[in-house]
């Protein structure tokens, strides 16, 4: 169960990294074989980036609730990957907060936020296949480390270098 939990929490990492609007924060940790915690935060530098303006409103903005979606669905479309491949039945409670989150962000949107969930699901799903790589190396570190636990400026050096030297394909 441990193995599933850390590819839960390193999907959420690699999608961060890659996300457009967000970044990682704080620790990433397996806080039991059936949960942890991965922080994620608005990301000054990639609004910017993006041509985002920065104000209170920005949180409500339905490209960066999109963004957020994606990066908060891939924990469960990395278990569902994970058990597709080894056969395994899959338990979706244990997913329940993110979707819960991702709704309640919905709700906030901003204008109103007009576009399919189930497409943000596939989107994020295609998007853990083809970053599986890193996903399972970050999964493997955090199974590996000290208390289970990796402070986020580690998981990046780890993507930052990765990407970086093109090793993962």
């Amino acid at each position: 169960m441990i193995e599933l939990t850390s590819l839960h929490e390193a999907a959420h990492v690699v999608l961060s990294y890659l996300s457009s609007y967000h970044f990682l924060t704080g620790d990433i940790r397996l806080t039991s074989d059936s949960t942890g915690e991965t922080f994620v935060t608005l990301s000054r530098r990639k609004l910017l980036l993006e041509g985002k303006e920065i104000s209170v409103d920005t949180a409500s903005d339905p490209e960066v609730i999109e963004d957020a979606a994606i990066i908060f669905y891939a924990g469960l479309e990395a278990e569902r990957i994970y058990c597709e491949q080894n056969n395994i039945s899959l338990d979706e409670s244990h997913s329940a907060n993110d979707y819960n989150y991702v709704d309640q962000l919905i709700d906030n949107s901003n204008p109103p936020f007009e576009t399919n969930r189930n497409s943000l699901i596939a989107f994020s799903h295609q998007a853990v296949l083809a970053n599986w790589e890193p996903i399972t190396q970050i999964a493997e570190f955090l199974q590996h480390s000290h208390n289970n636990s990796v402070d986020a400026i580690t998981a990046i050096e780890i993507l930052d270098e990765g990407f970086g030297n093109n090793s993962f394909q």
